[in-house]
């Protein structure tokens, strides 16, 4: 079969078709030679049973008179049959009587006749028949007659069928040979053409019809066909170059990536390693080889789990069958860890969080990417934090300040430890919920808090109670509860968190604190009154003393002698300063007692009139005073115009050897007005910027200064009726700001 394959197209046709001739005359010659040969066996046996009729018939008599001579005298007339081999006659016992044996032959009779009828043996034609006489069996006669005639008639026909065959074959090659050509010659040049298109890939090429029938469509058909291809090739020529440019900017796209992805890679902050099947490092960014102290190179190749050895929580290596970056590599399920530790090349360790997934290529994996980042920040901050909360619940713990929360909509409540400790229950005991709060809050306060929670709700802000407990062993304790809520993205509330504090003891303290203010606001009126009555009905005598010693020292005054002028300028000057005192005493007095009540009050108007008042001791001195814009407020305008004279006024007397200069400003911040009086004058030692406004505390001797130690008591007073404050800044030598806060 291979080398018939190998023969050309016109070679397999001429082979077909003298096949196919053969094939046919050697069936019909086959055909004629077994019809001949079963002709001639039945002309054989005809033959054989009209001998066999004749013998029986001409040796009836010699059976039945058991005449062997006569019987073998019939039989030997058989040597004119030649192809007549053996010849018996039995008689009616069975035994044979006559027989004839060709010359030459090597058979005998059998003992017995055997079955009647005839055989075709091997090389033999048996006819075994009986002996009748009147109808009645008398003996058997045996023919055995050889074949020999058949095969001499078998060799001859099958001469003449060889010769008829193989002048039959001459004639199919002859013939074939000039007949296929006009079948082939169609067929070779569609393949010629075929194999010139497919080695030039010249698709205009066409191939020659030759006839009208179906050789003849099928080269149009080929035709047809190439015509398309041409099309398809062009279309394809086309389409390959405008795919070549996609693909080389496409090239250039990716190799872009590749660079941009390179750069990124190594630009990440996190670790970032490739594993092979084996677990050997197949790329790793500067980033990882940084914090593992390798250098890529080196990582390149190595097995990952023996460079890293991870190690677990409690510091112990992981075995490389238990490691759970070497686990990924077994399945397809990626792992991640906050718990772990690598080790760096020195031997140190530092804490990892890492991500390990598998790189699946067609459902097989293939590698993993670990990824990878320091926490030891974290770590730190963790501890950090841990202490923080330890040291929160310490601190809670001493201001007995806990925390809770209420997750609304599953009405779950959490309490930390030190609220568990300030209502007296385990978490086991609390029942953690809205509820369960409820029933340790006391009965009469359980309404309020309800309410307290209910308005929270719904309007969804802060909020503060005071409310009572009983905690189990029966003692009434005093919570004071914050909390404010938090909404989920549509608005609806779904949990409160906020502290509890226990107040017990403030409340005490608190209790006993009013009650002691109450006695000293008591006290204070009284002392103030007092304060009041003496200065007030110290006038009148005062008056009388002042007026008669001022009249001593008019009339005696140089007429005495030098004690006595003395003791009567000692007695004048103490008057006087016993005057000022009173003064002093009953403005101070008045500024709580007799104080009008807040109206709108011009700031540039109260500087107007404490300037005008001040007019004396500015001429005197020679002092500037200059002020800025000054804004409206809500005060008491005589206090105000005190506040104003008693602060430029001390900084026209507290001055150096340079003529005063006093400036006023104001800054708006934080819904307060700021307002300062700026002196160049002799500045105040800062270790005594809050005595000075104690009553009575002077820093200089009334020689070098005069005054009676309330002046800057009063302003401090009058601040802080306003709402605000009053400090001072400055430096001695360097002049001082007087600064005060009014509302606004």
């Amino acid at each position: 079969m291979r080398s018939f394959t190998k023969l050309s197209f016109n070679q397999k046709l001429t082979l077909l078709l003298v096949l196919t001739t053969s094939s046919a005359l050697f069936l019909a010659s086959v055909a004629l030679v077994i019809h001949d040969v079963i002709s001639f066996r039945d002309t054989m046996r005809r033959d054989l049973s009209m001998l066999a009729e004749i013998i029986a018939a001409q040796s009836t008599a010699a059976v039945i008179f058991d005449d062997e001579a006569t019987a073998e005298e019939m039989l030997a007339a058989l040597r004119a049959e030649p192809h007549i081999v053996t010849a018996c006659i039995y008689g009616m016992n069975g035994s044979v009587l006559a027989n004839y044996i060709a010359e030459g032959a090597k058979a005998e009779c059998p003992p017995a006749p055997g079955e009647e009828g005839y055989h075709f043996l091997e090389d033999d034609l048996l006819l075994v028949r009986p002996i009748i006489l009147d109808q009645e069996r008398v003996g058997t006669l045996y023919l055995r007659s050889g074949l020999s005639p058949l095969y001499a008639r078998l060799r001859v026909f099958g001469g003449t069928v060889a010769m008829v065959m193989l002048a039959s074959v001459m004639v199919a090659v002859v013939l074939s040979t000039k007949l296929q050509s006009i079948i082939s010659r169609p067929i070779v040049d569609l393949a010629d053409t075929a194999r010139v298109i497919s080695n030039s890939q010249d698709y205009s090429i066409r191939a020659t019809k030759h006839s009208q029938d179906e050789l003849g469509f099928l080269t149009d058909a080929f035709n047809q066909m190439l015509g398309r291809i041409q099309e398809q090739d062009a279309t394809r020529r086309k389409s390959h170059t405008e795919l070549d440019t996609r693909v080389r900017e496409r090239t250039r796209q990716l190799e872009r990536l590749q660079r941009r992805n390179e750069l990124i890679l190594n630009s990440a902050g996190e670790g970032i390693c490739g594993l092979d099947l084996e677990g050997r490092t197949i790329f790793a960014n500067p980033a990882a080889a940084k914090m593992v102290g390798w250098d890529v190179g080196e990582l390149i190749g190595k097995r990952q789990h023996e460079i890293l050895h991870p190690l677990g929580p409690e510091g112990r290596r992981y075995p490389v069958e238990q490691c759970p970056i070497c686990a990924v590599l077994r399945s397809d399920a990626a792992s991640q860890a906050t718990d772990v530790a690598f080790l760096r090349k020195d031997g140190t360790s530092f804490p990892v969080e890492y991500v390990s997934t598998p790189v699946v290529e067609e459902g097989h994996v293939v590698g993993v990417v670990v990824v990878f980042k320091d926490i030891t920040r974290r770590k730190q901050a963790e501890e950090e934090r841990k202490k923080g909360e330890a040291r929160l619940a310490e601190a809670q713990q001493i201001a007995h300040l806990g925390s809770w929360a209420w997750e609304i909509l599953g009405d779950k409540v959490t309490w930390s430890d030190e609220l568990h400790r300030i209502y007296g229950l385990t978490p086991e005991e609390f029942d953690a919920t809205f509820e369960g709060f409820l029933e340790n809050v006391h009965s009469d306060d359980r309404g309020l808090v309800t309410q307290i929670f209910g308005q929270a709700y719904r309007d969804q802000q802060p909020f503060e109670v005071e409310h009572r407990i009983i905690r189990p062993d029966g003692t009434v304790r005093m919570v004071h509860a914050r909390g404010e809520v938090s909404v989920d993205k549509d608005g609806i509330p779904v949990r409160m968190v906020g502290t509890g504090q226990d107040i017990t003891e403030r409340k005490h303290v608190e209790e006993t604190l009013m009650r002691t203010a109450a006695r000293l606001e008591r006290s204070n009126v009284e002392l103030e009154h007092f304060a009041y009555v003496a200065s007030h009905d110290l006038q009148e005598p005062l008056r009388m003393v002042t007026s008669y010693v001022q009249l001593l020292a008019r009339r005696y005054t140089g007429k005495l002698d030098a004690d006595a002028d003395k003791f009567i300028r000692n007695a004048v000057d103490g008057a006087t300063r016993m005057h000022a005192l009173i003064n002093d005493l009953l403005a101070y007095s008045r500024a709580s007692r007799r104080a009008e009540p807040f109206k709108a009050v011009e700031c540039s108007t109260v500087f107007d009139v404490a300037m005008s008042n001040l007019q004396a001791a500015v001429e005197e001195s020679g002092a500037t005073v200059t002020r800025d814009a000054l804004p409206s407020v809500m005060g008491d305008t005589t206090q105000l115009t005190q506040l104003f004279q008693n602060l430029i006024g001390n900084a026209i007397k507290f001055r150096g050897e340079e003529p005063p200069r006093v400036h006023v400003s104001a800054v708006h911040d934080d819904h307060r007005w700021t307002l300062s009086v700026t002196d160049n004058g002799i500045g105040i030692d800062p270790q005594y910027a809050d005595r000075i406004f104690v009553i009575f505390q002077r820093l200089h001797t009334r020689e070098a200064y005069p005054g009676t130690g309330i002046g800057l008591a009063l302003c401090k007073t009058i601040a802080e009726r306003h709402g605000g404050r009053i400090w001072v800044e400055s430096e001695v030598g360097k002049g001082a700001t007087f600064s005060f806060t009014l509302p606004g």
